[in-house]
C-alpha cells in the first residue's frame, strides 16, 4: 500500500537540479551532464539548458560530481559563450564549484542549481519531493529580479 498523498507528485531521485525562471525543473540523475542549447546528435548525458537561445552553446559546459571533494562543479567548454555563477565569469577550461543555490548564467539563460535536503541510505543519489526546494529556488529567483 502506497503512503503517497492522493494526487501528490512521487518523488524523483537525483543528485542536483536546475530551476529555470519560468519554474521548469531539470533533474539532474548523472554524476556528470554537459549542458547546452537542443541540437541534433546531442550527446549521451545531455542536459538541454535552452531550445532557441542562440547564445548558450551546443555545449556549453560540464556539470559534474568532484568525488574527492565531495562537491559538484561546473567547467566552462564553450570558448565563444561565457559561464556566470553568483555574478563571476567563468572563463573557457575553467572550473568552478557550487553551492546550493548557486546562480547560473549560459548566455542569456538563468538557472538556478540547488541539492536536496537529504541523502539516501546510499549517500550517492537524494530523493526530492517535487517541491522541496521549490520555495527556497523561488525566492532567491525573486530577490535576484528585484535587485
Amino acid at each position: 500500500m502506497s503512503t503517497a498523498k492522493r494526487g501528490a507528485a512521487p518523488p524523483v531521485v537525483a543528485c542536483a537540479r536546475l530551476t529555470f525562471a519560468d519554474n521548469t525543473t531539470n533533474y539532474i540523475k548523472d554524476s556528470s551532464v554537459i549542458l547546452g542549447r537542443i541540437h541534433f546528435g546531442m550527446p549521451p548525458f545531455f542536459v538541454a539548458v535552452a531550445a532557441t537561445d542562440r547564445s548558450v552553446a551546443n555545449q556549453h559546459a560540464k556539470l559534474h560530481w568532484l568525488r574527492a571533494r565531495a562537491r559538484w562543479a561546473i567547467t566552462a567548454l564553450s570558448e565563444a559563450n561565457m559561464i556566470v555563477i553568483n555574478d563571476a565569469n567563468v572563463p573557457a577550461g575553467e572550473t568552478r564549484e557550487l553551492d546550493a543555490l548557486s546562480r547560473i548564467k549560459l548566455g542569456a539563460t538563468t538557472f538556478y542549481f540547488s541539492l536536496p535536503a537529504a541523502p539516501s541510505k546510499d549517500a550517492s543519489t537524494f530523493t526530492v519531493a517535487p517541491t522541496a526546494t521549490a520555495a527556497a529556488t523561488s525566492a532567491a529567483a525573486a530577490a535576484d529580479t528585484d535587485g
